[in-house]
C-alpha cells in the first residue's frame, strides 16, 4: 500500500524541525543583534549564574545618548511600573507600557522587587545598579534560576548601544527539555520587543530634548475626548500619534497648555477620513502637514 505524499513529506519533515531550530534559528536568536565580541564578553551579573544551561546576549543600537535611555530602564516593571515595552498583553495585564519618564520611579535601589508579570507575585530583585551603565535583576523559583542584565554603553556622539543578556539553569525536572525550548523562544519574543521598545521610546525623548519633536500627550484617548487636530510640519511618514496603535496628528487638549502652536479645535465626529476620537486616516496617509 502506497503512502499519500504529503505523509511521506511530513516523516520527513519531522525531524528536521528541531534539526533546523538547534543549527539555524537557535543560535540566530540567542545572538540578535549582538556582535561577537558583545556574546563572547562578560557582563554585570555573569557571576550570580556562572555556568547556566542557557545564555542569551541580544543588543540594539539606540540614536540617543545614554542619558536619554537610562530613564526608560529604571522604571520598567509590570503592575504599578511603567511595564516591560513588550507585549502587555502577555507581561502587563493589558496596561499599555509607559511613553513618558516617570519621575516616580526613577529611585531603584539593591534589592528592590520588580514584578515580572502584572497579578502575579513572582518578582525580580535587584540585584545589582551601576546609576547609566547597568541594571542586573535575578529571580529564583523551585532551583530554577534566572538572571536578567542590562548593560548601556556610550556608541559615539548621541547614540548608545544597549546589550541585554538572559541567562537561566532550568530545575531538575521530566520535563527540562521541554522548559527549556519554551524559554528560548518565549524569551526572544519579549526581549525583541522590549529592547525595539526602549529604543523607539529614548529615541523620541532624544529628539524632543533637541526641539525636533513636539510635545505631544501620547496617552490612550477615548471617544468621547474632545480632540485637537494641530497642523505640523513633520518628517516624511511620521505622525504624531495619541496612543501607541494610532497613526494620526490627533492630540488630547493639553497639548494646547505646551505652548507649542495654536490648535484648531475639531470635534471627533469630524475628525478626517470621517473617523471619530482616535481613528485610522483612509489610505493616502497622515492628514496635510504644511503649517
Amino acid at each position: 500500500m502506497r503512502r499519500h505524499p504529503v505523509l511521506t513529506w511530513g516523516g520527513r519533515l519531522v525531524p528536521a524541525v528541531p534539526l533546523a531550530y538547534l543549527t539555524a534559528y537557535r543560535p540566530w536568536q540567542l545572538h540578535w543583534g549582538a556582535t561577537g565580541t558583545e556574546v563572547a564578553g562578560r557582563m554585570p551579573g555573569d557571576e550570580i549564574l556562572p555556568r547556566p544551561h542557557s545564555s542569551a546576549t541580544r543588543a540594539v543600537s539606540i540614536a540617543a545618548a545614554p542619558v536619554d535611555v537610562w530613564p526608560w530602564l529604571v522604571q520598567m516593571g509590570a503592575g504599578d511600573r511603567a511595564g516591560w515595552y513588550s507585549y502587555d498583553f502577555v507581561d502587563n495585564g493589558g496596561k499599555p507600557s509607559a511613553r513618558e519618564i516617570r519621575p516616580e520611579l526613577q529611585r531603584l535601589e539593591v534589592g528592590d522587587p520588580v514584578r515580572l508579570v502584572a497579578g502575579s507575585p513572582a518578582a525580580f530583585r535587584v540585584e545589582s545598579i551601576d546609576p547609566g551603565r547597568s541594571l542586573v535583576y535575578a529571580h529564583s523559583h523551585d532551583g530554577g534560576v534566572v538572571t536578567a542584565a542590562l548593560a548601556l554603553r556610550p556608541d559615539g556622539p548621541g547614540h548608545s548601544r544597549l546589550v541585554h543578556r538572559v541567562r537561566f539553569r532550568i530545575p531538575p525536572s521530566p520535563f527540562a527539555v521541554g522548559w527549556a525550548v519554551l524559554m528560548d523562544a518565549g524569551d526572544f519574543v519579549m526581549s525583541r520587543r522590549m529592547l525595539l521598545g526602549i529604543r523607539d521610546r529614548a529615541e523620541r525623548h532624544a529628539r524632543r530634548r533637541r526641539g525636533g519633536d513636539p510635545p505631544v500627550d501620547e496617552s490612550p484617548c477615548t471617544p468621547t475626548d474632545i480632540q485637537l487636530h494641530i497642523p505640523v510640519r513633520r518628517p516624511a511618514g511620521k505622525c504624531s500619534r495619541c496612543s501607541p496603535t494610532c497613526r494620526t496628528m490627533w492630540v488630547h487638549r493639553r497639548a494646547q497648555a505646551s505652548g507649542w502652536t495654536s490648535p484648531r479645535p475639531v470635534r471627533p465626529s469630524r475628525a478626517p477620513g470621517g473617523t471619530s476620537g482616535c481613528g485610522s486616516h483612509p489610505a493616502g496617509g497622515c492628514p496635510s502637514t504644511a503649517s
